[in-house]
């Protein structure tokens, strides 16, 4: 899994009412810009600072055993976002990651570890777009229903000029 996916991920799971309102303008336009800077650190940091900082009170003091531990964690994103802490290729953003991943999901359903049973996440790293695919090209996947199934690629997305920086083709108008 990437950062960018797993700082989705983290978004995608706080229930509406744990963000202030003012989220529900921002938050499309704060995914495309995580996917968009997949490669960024500093990007990534400051995004994930950012989802942080839409959390409303109530929710830090759910989530968080004391506002501290709430600060240092936005602190944390923050230093790698503003270049105090130099991390290139990601490893100070992962530990971040990980610790806004512990705190903000719940504990993983015993299915799915049965699923995995000794097995990890392929972890992606800082800037790999992953596997390119042509179409009818074959591979197995994990679905829904966490089920592995053979799968083919039906089309292909301009996904990947869109993560290197090229522009989508609606954004050209």
């Amino acid at each position: 899994m990437s950062l960018s996916y797993r700082i989705q991920t983290v978004e995608a799971a706080i229930p509406f009412e744990d963000v202030m309102p003012s989220w529900r303008k921002r938050r499309e336009p704060w995914a495309m810009g995580v996917s968009a800077h997949a490669g960024s650190p500093e990007k990534l940091a400051a995004h994930a600072a950012e989802l942080l900082r839409c959390l409303t009170k109530a929710s830090v003091a759910a989530t968080y055993s004391t506002r501290a531990a709430y600060d240092k964690l936005c602190a944390a994103f923050a230093d790698i976002a503003v270049g105090r802490v130099i991390d290139p290729q990601g490893v100070a953003l992962q530990r971040a990651v990980a610790k806004l991943e512990g705190a903000m999901l719940p504990p993983p359903r015993e299915s799915e570890k049965e699923m995995l049973d000794t097995g990890q996440p392929e972890e992606i790293r800082l800037g790999d777009l992953g596997p390119e695919f042509s179409i009818g090209q074959r591979c197995v996947v994990l679905d829904i229903r966490l089920s592995w199934c053979v799968a083919a690629a039906a089309a292909q997305t301009l996904k990947r000029d869109f993560l290197v920086g090229k522009p989508p083709p609606h954004a050209a108008a």
